[in-house]
């Protein structure tokens, strides 16, 4: 029997060719779109009547828009991002505490592990509004995503960097032929994926841009750039897809135009990985197909979006084209634009819902038009405000309730594997490596702060705490809940001893040389630092608490004696705890 959804009364923001922005009726049949009423001629009434089992939806006060597409997504790491700082991405693939975790969740008796960090990662995209991601972790199959979320009907396309993991993809799913920057390219390399080329729909996702060693060292192997011997093998088409190509030309871009090659960009990973400032402009108002992934740092593709923007110049960014880079453009790039991507009629009913009645007044929403409302989203709204995922004509958030029945505990899961994780990967011998190669033998209380990378297992804790809340349901948090303390009782009791770290970010910043150079106002003052705090020497007191003591006892003041030698300063040493055994 047909099942019908009709949603009335929301602003729908279509993303089409028209870029139609309006208060709509939408008409879902089964998985599908059917009906858009761009002329409010649809009497919903009569279409009741004869299809009294029909779901009716108010929509009034929330934002429609087409479910997100995350271009670039790496899983594996998800549960860990803290053994990403001070990384770039010459050193990216090199990182011992990464190599180390990703054995370790190579080993067979953690197959589980691995399939569980997978679930927690496809529900939080999901809860951000993503309904279909290019899983770019490369440890994972088909097979193995048969029972990840399968109550979902979230799009999952793999980048198989081995050519054989997978022979049987889901109808609805694309398998992408992966190539990495570490792997050499070379001739054999070259004709190996000419051959996956013309023997099958095969596309290509390669990672090969983002070296510049590597790409010199193919230069001069090949006496021309990678981008001309790619394009003399025919290999950049528009079933190609760049990933973070970072050191291209100003030729080898007019390359890409001419050729439909698609581009996907991780901005975060950009500000963090690349050693000089990007122009993220160069991409944006290119004719490219510009996409948007989160990479190895980013949260969700919408926050990427917003970190975008906050870098291009305001007068000249177009909100609606940022929009279509987590949409349409991404649909482009797989090929199934006329699948998905946006609100049109007889595509699949893959809609968000953006709820504004949280807001206490709609003064300052705009006309009703694509790009002020694109405008209005990015610039003012946040995942929390999505309160309804619908993915393939299914409701799997819905009024802010997981509608999707789990069988794992999210909170307990990402908990007891990211402190397996840090085990794993190492993490006390990788913080005092960084110790060591700075050649530091002092430590204070300074923050070192990275607006982009999140921090270790507490910040993950964090994060899902304000998206699962109680009983695993979404809360919606105001901005102020961030600055609240989190409750770490929940957690189970091998990681209990983590709780007491404030920061990972916090306790593990080390001086570099330039530091020590300038000595603190406040050693003039007798304080002395601490790796925790500052504290004034034991047994002596401040220049202002004697002079409080003299006026409250009524004694004249005295004349201060002259001052005597400075005394070498001296700093505090403590051992630094990670939250793990000696072992």
């Amino acid at each position: 029997m047909d099942s019908f959804i009709i949603i009335k009364n929301g602003i729908v923001l279509t993303l089409d060719k028209q870029n139609r922005a309006g208060v709509y009726t939408i008409v879902i049949k089964n998985k599908k779109i059917v009906e858009i009423d761009f002329e409010n001629r649809f009497e919903i009434g009569k279409f009741i009547e004869r299809y009294p089992q029909t779901k009716l939806i108010d929509a009034q006060n929330k934002i429609i828009v087409p479910g997100f597409i995350n271009s670039n997504c790496y899983s594996t790491f998800s549960f860990n991002k803290l053994f990403f700082r001070k990384c770039t991405f010459e050193t990216l693939k090199e990182n011992p505490a990464l190599q180390l975790v990703d054995k370790y969740l190579y080993l067979v008796e953690n197959v589980k592990k691995r399939k569980d960090i997978f679930k927690v990662n496809y529900l939080k995209a999901i809860l951000a509004g993503e309904v279909n991601v290019i899983e770019s972790s490369g440890d994972i199959s088909f097979e193995h995503l048969d029972d990840v979320l399968s109550g979902s009907a979230i799009t999952t396309n793999i980048v198989d960097y081995e050519n054989n993991k997978s022979t049987n993809p889901p109808l609805d799913a694309k398998i992408f032929s992966g190539v990495r920057g570490d792997e050499q390219v070379n001739m054999y390399l070259v004709n190996n994926l000419k051959n996956l080329t013309n023997s099958a729909d095969v596309k290509l996702f390669l990672e090969v841009y983002q070296n510049e060693k590597d790409l010199t060292e193919i230069k001069d192997l090949f006496r021309k750039s990678l981008i001309y011997v790619l394009k003399d093998y025919n290999l950049l088409t528009h079933s190609t897809i760049l990933a973070n190509p970072i050191y291209l030309s100003k030729n080898e871009f007019d390359v890409l135009n001419s050729t439909s090659t698609n581009v996907v960009l991780s901005p975060s990973d950009i500000v963090n990985f690349y050693p000089r400032n990007f122009d993220f402009r160069n991409f944006i108002y290119s004719d490219l197909n510009v996409s948007i992934g989160t990479g190895f740092t980013g949260k969700n593709v919408l926050s990427e979006v917003k970190l975008v923007a906050t870098l291009c110049s305001k007068n000249i960014r177009n909100y609606e084209s940022l929009l279509k880079m987590i949409t349409i453009n991404g649909a482009y790039a797989q090929g199934i634009s006329s699948l998905t991507g946006t609100v049109e009629k007889n595509k699949f009913a893959n809609l968000l819902f953006f709820d504004l009645n949280r807001f206490d007044t709609f003064a300052s929403f705009p006309e009703i038009d694509s790009e002020k409302v694109s405008e209005y989203i990015i610039e003012n709204l946040t995942n929390e405000n999505i309160s309804d995922v619908i993915v393939n004509g299914s409701f799997e958030i819905k009024d802010y309730q997981i509608e999707l029945k789990l069988d794992f505990n999210p909170l307990k899961t990402i908990s007891e594997i990211s402190a397996e994780l840090y085990k794993a990967g190492n993490y006390l011998e990788y913080a005092e490596k960084q110790k060591f190669s700075r050649k530091q033998e002092y430590v204070n209380d300074e923050i070192f702060d990275n607006a982009y990378v999140s921090g270790g297992l507490e910040e993950t804790q964090r994060e899902l705490l304000v998206e699962f809340g109680e009983e695993f349901r979404i809360v919606k948090k105001e901005q102020d809940d961030f600055s609240q303390p989190i409750d770490n009782s929940f957690l189970p009791g091998s990681v209990n001893s983590l709780s007491y770290i404030d920061s990972y970010d916090r306790d593990f910043n080390f001086l570099t040389e330039e530091d020590t150079k300038e000595i603190h106002p406040l050693v003039k003052e007798g304080v002395k630092f601490s790796a925790k705090k500052l504290s004034f020497e034991e047994g002596e007191e401040s220049s202002s608490e004697v002079k409080e003591k003299q006026k409250e006892a009524g004694h004249p003041k005295k004349e201060e004696p002259a001052p005597e030698p400075k005394k070498e300063v001296q700093f505090k040493k403590v051992k630094l705890r990670f939250g793990f055994g000696e072992d």
